[in-house]
């Protein structure tokens, strides 16, 4: 697994000093013959770093070295290299979709809220600020529709549509909903389930407002109204 890992063959390694193989690069050479002097003063090491193959690469491995002693001698020591390159990618890109979900959040220009599974306020962005009244810290924690089905003209519809979000359902709707100062607004509603390693750990809703579309459509239905 060596040979696999750095390049070497065993014929190639043994009898060459350890960092002249595997630390050649600049970046981790201080550093890694700083651990193997730490080693041979009998000490353990264990850390997260890189080292070099035979091409030249760096790859990302986990090191355990110990000191070999026998009948309380020093002889040597052991060096175990873990490959984490893999875990490191998928970490990497975990933290990419993470950053990128984050931005999408906080700079969608609609109301946007997710919800653990039940139904209280986990992250609440700008626009939902904006949309609803309610600031972050004040949603953050409260049942949804105590923020925004808080109005008896819309708390059953609110409670029936919360639920089958519970149950995972897709949700799309036109209604309304209710703001801090006790006002409703039209809008359109897109609740998804929020998935997380596999596992449904909430939801996801967008609120769209379309209030000057339905004040726009209301005045038009008049007007024809009045036409005819």
């Amino acid at each position: 697994m060596a040979e696999s890992l750095f390049g070497y063959s065993q014929d190639e390694a043994v009898g060459t000093p350890l960092d002249d193989l595997v630390a050649k690069d600049d970046s981790v050479r201080n550093e890694a013959l700083g651990y193997t002097n730490q080693v041979l003063e009998l000490e353990r090491v264990q850390v997260t770093t890189k080292r070099t193959c035979k091409d030249g690469t760096l790859v990302d491995i986990e090191l355990l070295a110990l000191p070999i002693i026998v009948s309380g001698e020093s002889l040597g020591f052991i060096a175990i290299y873990h490959d984490i390159s893999e875990r490191i990618k998928n970490e990497q890109e975990i933290l990419r979709q993470k950053e990128y979900f984050e931005a999408l959040f906080l700079n969608s220009p609609v109301a946007v809220l997710t919800a653990d599974e039940q139904a209280q306020v986990l992250s609440w962005n700008p626009m939902a600020e904006k949309l609803f009244g309610y600031t972050q810290d004040e949603a953050i924690g409260k049942v949804v529709d105590d923020l925004v089905a808080d109005h008896p003209d819309v708390r059953e519809e609110g409670l029936i549509i919360t639920k089958k979000m519970m149950r995972g359902e897709r949700v799309q709707a036109t209604v309304k909903r209710t703001r801090k100062d006790g006002s409703l607004i039209d809008v359109e509603v897109l609740a998804l389930p929020l998935i997380v390693a596999g596992e449904k750990v909430g939801f996801i809703v967008l609120y769209v407002d379309i209030s000057e579309l339905q004040k726009a459509q209301r005045q038009a239905e008049a007007a024809n109204r009045a036409k005819s």
